[in-house]
């Protein structure tokens, strides 16, 4: 009967950390610049004791400590020493770290171990598996697995790199993009102006076209943008170029922009919520974040609507507003103050009430 007992506390002990660990965080700062985490509520959940600090991701957040960043866990656990100047988020299981002193960055797990040495002058988060790095600027990005083996060779010369999405990635070859798999072979012939990355098994991307001159010249036409539209995983347009500018889908809408003002479209190319917004966010949690078109007071207004149009969160003056994730979404005031709201618009933290 004892070792049952026993046996049931250790199981519900366990239970519990796994509930904890699984509960959103957040980073907040408090007046005198030190940071800590609350929860989706409002309440303070790691106390405010640190330089700075990141989001969670997988069970794990960067946060600094005299003047370098280490990790902790959600019960405020230090997994690794303070020894980086560099800290990326886990993905994967996997973080790009770059240690005091050291040039080159590498991955280490949660504990802090070093399973991918340090070598490369940026890397990125792990995704499906391959993370983009590369070891000079000269022979551009290339990919690597969780062990740190090259996968693919680099080559792909952009100022930044396109994770795996879906399978495929978006690269740039000779000024225009296309996609690659997984073994680096091209999938989708480089043709593009700009491409963003797959989501919901189609890509948004924007049409090379070539600049007209009505003066005689051996010089190449140079390219421009062009129009906008969706392609499904074989190059083939779904949603015809016909915006001005677009984002990708996400919860089955997408952003795009059609003449001064931006609304959302469906999978099948119509206009849904129709164009009146300055700028229009990605769904998330069942809200997008909309930027107004510019109004009498010259001030900007963020709010938030549902996919009916409707607003779930009125427009109200603010710096910047971001989309949300874990139940919250963060607002910058236009007195630098950062806010958290919840779904129904209720304020549950607020940098300058502490």
């Amino acid at each position: 009967m004892k070792k049952s007992i026993v046996f049931l506390a250790l199981i519900f002990a366990l239970c519990s950390n796994l509930s904890f660990a699984d509960v959103p965080l957040f980073p907040v700062r408090n007046a005198t610049g030190s940071w800590g985490y609350i929860d989706s509520t409002g309440k303070p959940a790691i106390a405010v004791q640190f330089e700075d600090a990141k989001p969670f991701s997988e069970g794990y957040a960067a946060v600094r400590k005299g003047g370098f960043w280490g990790y902790i866990d959600a019960t405020s656990r230090n997994t690794t020493e303070f020894i980086y100047t560099q800290a990326g988020k886990f993905s994967q299981g996997l973080a790009a770290v770059r240690k005091q002193g050291e040039l080159y960055a590498g991955y280490i797990d949660t504990k802090g171990t070093f399973v991918v040495p340090s070598t490369y002058i940026d890397c990125d988060d792990f995704s499906e598996g391959l993370a983009a790095v590369r070891q000079s600027l000269s022979t551009g990005w290339g990919y690597i697995d969780r062990t740190g083996k090259t996968v693919i060779e680099p080559r792909y010369l952009m100022e930044s790199p396109r994770p795996f999405r879906e399978g495929l990635a978006a690269v740039v070859i000779d000024g225009k993009w296309g996609y690659i798999d997984k073994k680096g072979a091209m999938a989708i012939t480089p043709q593009f102006y700009n491409a963003l990355d797959f989501s919901e098994g189609t890509a948004m991307v924007q049409e090379t076209v070539l600049r007209k001159s009505t003066v005689v010249t051996s010089t190449p036409a140079r390219p421009r943008a062009g129009k906008c539209g969706f392609i499904d995983k074989q190059g083939q347009f779904i949603i015809k170029p016909s915006f001005d500018a677009a984002f990708s889908f996400s919860e089955g809408l997408a952003p795009v922009k059609a003449g001064a003002a931006w609304g959302y479209i469906d999978r099948k190319g119509e206009m849904v919520i129709s164009p009146k917004f300055q700028l229009a966010e990605n769904f998330s949690e069942g809200l997008a974040v909309v930027l107004l078109q510019s109004t009498p007071d010259n001030k900007t207004y963020f709010g938030y609507i549902d996919k009916t149009g409707r607003y779930a969160i009125q427009p109200a003056t603010c710096f910047n507003a971001f989309t949300f994730s874990g139940g919250l979404a963060q607002i910058i005031t236009d007195d630098n103050r950062t806010l958290y709201k919840d779904h129904t618009g209720k304020t549950v933290w607020n940098s300058g009430d502490k």
